[in-house]
Protein backbone atom coordinates (compact mmCIF):
# COMPACT_ATOMS: atom_id res chain seq x y z
CA UNK A 1 0.00 0.00 0.00
CA UNK A 2 2.76 2.08 0.95
CA UNK A 3 4.36 1.52 -2.66
CA UNK A 4 1.01 2.52 -4.47
CA UNK A 5 0.19 5.90 -2.45
CA UNK A 6 4.32 7.01 -3.11
CA UNK A 7 3.64 6.16 -6.46
CA UNK A 8 0.26 8.06 -7.08
CA UNK A 9 2.55 11.01 -5.04
CA UNK A 10 5.00 10.71 -7.23
CA UNK A 11 2.74 11.32 -10.56
CA UNK A 12 1.53 14.53 -9.10
CA UNK A 13 4.84 15.87 -8.38
CA UNK A 14 5.81 14.85 -11.97
CA UNK A 15 3.10 16.28 -13.35
CA UNK A 16 3.21 19.70 -11.72
CA UNK A 17 6.75 19.75 -13.50
CA UNK A 18 6.27 20.48 -16.85
CA UNK A 19 3.67 23.26 -16.63
CA UNK A 20 6.27 25.12 -14.32
CA UNK A 21 8.55 24.64 -16.64
CA UNK A 22 6.34 26.00 -19.52
CA UNK A 23 5.40 28.81 -17.13
CA UNK A 24 8.97 30.07 -17.71
CA UNK A 25 9.73 29.30 -20.55
CA UNK A 26 6.97 32.03 -21.88
CA UNK A 27 8.00 34.41 -18.77
CA UNK A 28 11.28 34.07 -20.95
CA UNK A 29 9.68 35.21 -24.15
CA UNK A 30 7.38 37.77 -22.80
CA UNK A 31 10.75 39.58 -21.48
CA UNK A 32 12.21 39.03 -24.61
CA UNK A 33 9.46 40.82 -26.12
CA UNK A 34 9.80 43.68 -23.85
CA UNK A 35 13.59 43.77 -24.00
CA UNK A 36 12.96 44.01 -27.41
CA UNK A 37 11.99 47.56 -28.96
CA UNK A 38 10.30 47.89 -31.94
CA UNK A 39 12.27 48.98 -35.08
CA UNK A 40 11.65 51.22 -37.93
CA UNK A 41 12.21 49.23 -41.57
CA UNK A 42 14.11 52.13 -42.67
CA UNK A 43 16.69 51.31 -40.00
CA UNK A 44 16.98 47.74 -39.22
CA UNK A 45 19.91 45.95 -38.30
CA UNK A 46 20.74 42.08 -39.23
CA UNK A 47 19.51 40.10 -35.96
CA UNK A 48 16.49 39.87 -34.45
CA UNK A 49 14.27 42.60 -34.71
CA UNK A 50 10.78 43.66 -33.30
CA UNK A 51 8.06 45.11 -35.92
CA UNK A 52 4.78 46.21 -36.54
CA UNK A 53 3.02 47.35 -40.03
CA UNK A 54 0.77 46.24 -42.60
CA UNK A 55 0.47 43.31 -44.70
CA UNK A 56 1.38 43.96 -48.26
CA UNK A 57 1.17 41.54 -51.44
CA UNK A 58 4.51 40.64 -53.01
CA UNK A 59 4.76 39.76 -56.61
CA UNK A 60 3.99 36.18 -55.72
CA UNK A 61 0.65 37.41 -55.17
CA UNK A 62 -1.99 36.00 -52.79
CA UNK A 63 -4.14 32.95 -52.42
CA UNK A 64 -7.64 31.93 -51.29
CA UNK A 65 -8.41 30.07 -47.89
CA UNK A 66 -9.93 26.38 -48.36
CA UNK A 67 -12.93 27.28 -45.73
CA UNK A 68 -13.80 30.94 -45.97
CA UNK A 69 -12.76 31.68 -49.19
CA UNK A 70 -10.86 34.40 -48.19
CA UNK A 71 -7.45 36.12 -49.85
CA UNK A 72 -4.78 35.73 -47.99
CA UNK A 73 -1.05 35.48 -47.62
CA UNK A 74 -1.00 32.74 -45.02
CA UNK A 75 -3.62 30.08 -44.08
CA UNK A 76 -3.91 27.24 -41.55
CA UNK A 77 -6.77 25.08 -41.29
CA UNK A 78 -8.25 22.36 -39.35
CA UNK A 79 -11.24 19.95 -40.04
CA UNK A 80 -12.75 17.51 -37.54
CA UNK A 81 -15.23 15.36 -37.48
CA UNK A 82 -17.21 13.92 -34.35
CA UNK A 83 -16.54 9.60 -34.21
CA UNK A 84 -18.32 7.32 -31.59
CA UNK A 85 -16.54 4.60 -29.77
CA UNK A 86 -19.19 2.85 -27.80
CA UNK A 87 -20.70 5.38 -24.76
CA UNK A 88 -17.91 7.54 -25.57
CA UNK A 89 -17.16 9.84 -28.73
CA UNK A 90 -14.43 13.32 -29.63
CA UNK A 91 -14.02 14.84 -32.36
CA UNK A 92 -10.98 13.84 -35.05
CA UNK A 93 -8.96 15.67 -36.86
CA UNK A 94 -9.72 14.57 -40.80
CA UNK A 95 -8.10 17.21 -42.83
CA UNK A 96 -5.94 20.05 -42.15
CA UNK A 97 -3.06 22.05 -43.41
CA UNK A 98 -1.23 25.22 -43.97
CA UNK A 99 0.41 27.66 -46.50
CA UNK A 100 1.87 30.57 -46.65
CA UNK A 101 3.11 33.33 -49.70
CA UNK A 102 5.98 35.60 -48.97
CA UNK A 103 4.34 39.32 -48.42
CA UNK A 104 5.70 42.75 -47.12
CA UNK A 105 5.57 44.12 -44.13
CA UNK A 106 4.97 47.65 -44.38
CA UNK A 107 5.25 50.84 -41.95
CA UNK A 108 6.04 54.80 -42.41
CA UNK A 109 9.30 54.60 -43.27
CA UNK A 110 9.37 51.43 -45.93
CA UNK A 111 8.62 47.99 -46.24
CA UNK A 112 10.64 44.48 -45.95
CA UNK A 113 9.93 41.37 -47.48
CA UNK A 114 9.51 38.35 -45.42
CA UNK A 115 8.77 34.88 -45.45
CA UNK A 116 6.60 33.29 -42.77
CA UNK A 117 7.74 29.57 -43.29
CA UNK A 118 8.42 28.09 -40.34
CA UNK A 119 6.95 31.19 -37.90
CA UNK A 120 5.37 30.57 -34.80
CA UNK A 121 2.01 32.04 -36.19
CA UNK A 122 -0.74 32.62 -33.42
CA UNK A 123 -4.09 34.23 -35.02
CA UNK A 124 -6.49 35.24 -32.37
CA UNK A 125 -8.69 36.08 -34.49
CA UNK A 126 -10.23 33.16 -36.33
CA UNK A 127 -13.00 31.40 -38.25
CA UNK A 128 -14.28 28.49 -36.05
CA UNK A 129 -18.13 27.11 -36.92
CA UNK A 130 -19.88 23.49 -35.26
CA UNK A 131 -21.93 21.92 -37.36
CA UNK A 132 -24.60 19.54 -37.11
CA UNK A 133 -28.16 18.66 -35.94
CA UNK A 134 -29.78 22.39 -37.65
CA UNK A 135 -26.29 23.42 -37.90
CA UNK A 136 -25.60 23.48 -41.69
CA UNK A 137 -21.77 22.97 -43.24
CA UNK A 138 -20.71 26.61 -44.51
CA UNK A 139 -21.61 27.33 -48.51
CA UNK A 140 -17.71 28.64 -49.04
CA UNK A 141 -16.44 25.04 -48.27
CA UNK A 142 -18.49 22.67 -49.83
CA UNK A 143 -15.84 22.52 -53.38
CA UNK A 144 -13.29 22.05 -51.48
CA UNK A 145 -14.94 19.11 -49.22
CA UNK A 146 -16.40 17.54 -52.52
CA UNK A 147 -12.34 18.41 -54.29
CA UNK A 148 -10.96 16.44 -51.33
CA UNK A 149 -13.53 13.56 -51.32
CA UNK A 150 -14.19 14.81 -47.56
CA UNK A 151 -17.36 13.32 -46.55
CA UNK A 152 -20.09 15.86 -44.89
CA UNK A 153 -23.90 14.44 -45.28
CA UNK A 154 -25.13 12.23 -42.56
CA UNK A 155 -28.90 10.36 -43.59
CA UNK A 156 -30.52 11.60 -40.17
CA UNK A 157 -29.39 14.96 -38.92
CA UNK A 158 -28.77 16.42 -42.84
CA UNK A 159 -24.99 17.17 -42.07
CA UNK A 160 -22.68 15.19 -40.02
CA UNK A 161 -21.13 17.05 -36.52
CA UNK A 162 -18.01 18.87 -37.47
CA UNK A 163 -15.91 21.51 -36.64
CA UNK A 164 -13.99 23.96 -39.28
CA UNK A 165 -11.36 26.06 -37.62
CA UNK A 166 -9.51 28.44 -40.02
CA UNK A 167 -6.36 31.13 -39.60
CA UNK A 168 -5.60 33.68 -41.63
CA UNK A 169 -3.34 36.57 -42.79
CA UNK A 170 -5.24 38.63 -44.94
CA UNK A 171 -3.51 41.16 -47.18
CA UNK A 172 -3.25 45.03 -45.43
CA UNK A 173 -3.83 43.30 -41.82
CA UNK A 174 -2.17 44.82 -39.16
CA UNK A 175 0.69 42.19 -37.48
CA UNK A 176 3.25 42.03 -34.95
CA UNK A 177 6.56 40.28 -36.05
CA UNK A 178 9.63 39.24 -33.85
CA UNK A 179 11.66 37.66 -36.12
CA UNK A 180 16.02 37.96 -37.71
CA UNK A 181 16.87 39.85 -40.41
CA UNK A 182 19.23 37.59 -42.96
CA UNK A 183 20.61 39.00 -46.54
CA UNK A 184 17.99 38.75 -48.91
CA UNK A 185 19.56 35.68 -51.20
CA UNK A 186 16.76 32.98 -50.72
CA UNK A 187 14.30 34.67 -52.68
CA UNK A 188 16.18 36.69 -54.82
CA UNK A 189 13.50 36.08 -57.85
CA UNK A 190 11.50 38.24 -56.41
CA UNK A 191 12.37 42.13 -57.41
CA UNK A 192 13.38 44.71 -54.86
CA UNK A 193 10.51 47.34 -55.05
CA UNK A 194 11.24 51.07 -54.10
CA UNK A 195 11.38 51.72 -50.87
CA UNK A 196 12.23 48.02 -49.85
CA UNK A 197 14.59 47.85 -46.98
CA UNK A 198 18.00 45.48 -47.42
CA UNK A 199 17.19 41.70 -45.93
CA UNK A 200 15.08 39.52 -45.67
CA UNK A 201 13.11 38.30 -42.32
CA UNK A 202 13.31 34.59 -42.14
CA UNK A 203 14.15 31.59 -39.71
CA UNK A 204 16.85 29.07 -40.18
CA UNK A 205 17.83 26.08 -38.11
CA UNK A 206 19.99 28.48 -36.03
CA UNK A 207 17.10 30.82 -35.22
CA UNK A 208 15.01 30.04 -31.85
CA UNK A 209 12.48 32.88 -32.53
CA UNK A 210 10.20 33.75 -34.66
CA UNK A 211 6.61 34.93 -34.14
CA UNK A 212 3.99 36.41 -35.80
CA UNK A 213 0.86 37.95 -34.24
CA UNK A 214 -2.13 39.53 -35.52
CA UNK A 215 -2.46 41.14 -31.97
CA UNK A 216 -1.06 43.98 -30.45
CA UNK A 217 2.35 43.60 -28.45
CA UNK A 218 -0.16 44.84 -25.41
CA UNK A 219 -2.16 42.37 -25.86
CA UNK A 220 0.43 39.62 -26.46
CA UNK A 221 2.39 40.47 -23.54
CA UNK A 222 -1.36 40.50 -21.73
CA UNK A 223 -2.05 37.08 -23.12
CA UNK A 224 1.15 35.26 -22.57
CA UNK A 225 1.15 36.56 -18.78
CA UNK A 226 -1.87 34.61 -18.46
CA UNK A 227 -0.88 31.54 -19.68
CA UNK A 228 2.30 31.66 -17.49
CA UNK A 229 0.08 32.30 -14.48
CA UNK A 230 -2.10 29.35 -14.83
CA UNK A 231 0.82 27.31 -15.80
CA UNK A 232 2.03 28.42 -12.49
CA UNK A 233 -0.78 28.35 -10.78
CA UNK A 234 -1.62 24.84 -12.22
CA UNK A 235 1.86 23.19 -11.56
CA UNK A 236 2.20 24.77 -8.41
CA UNK A 237 -0.87 23.22 -7.49
CA UNK A 238 0.08 19.52 -8.68
CA UNK A 239 3.38 19.65 -7.12
CA UNK A 240 2.58 20.70 -3.76
CA UNK A 241 -0.03 17.63 -3.48
CA UNK A 242 2.33 15.26 -5.13
CA UNK A 243 5.02 16.31 -2.28
CA UNK A 244 2.34 16.48 0.58
CA UNK A 245 1.26 12.82 -0.72
CA UNK A 246 5.18 11.29 -0.65
CA UNK A 247 5.86 13.23 2.85
CA UNK A 248 2.84 11.92 4.24
CA UNK A 249 3.35 8.11 2.78
CA UNK A 250 7.03 8.39 4.35
CA UNK A 251 5.95 9.88 8.31
CA UNK A 252 3.04 7.43 8.49
CA UNK A 253 3.92 4.07 6.50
Amino acid sequence: MNYVVIAFGLIFFIIGIYPIFLCIKLNKFRKLIIQTSTSKIWDLHKGLVELCGEVVPSERGTMISPITQTECVYHKYDIKEYRSCGKYGSYVTISKGEEHCPFYLQDLTGCILVDSKYAKIEIFNKYKIVTGFFKNIPVSVIPFLEKNNISFKSPFIGCKNMIFEECTIKPYSKIYLLGTVKNRLNLDKIPQKSGEADGLIQKSEKDEIYYISDATEEDILKKYKIKALLRLFFGSLAFTIGSIIMLISFLLF
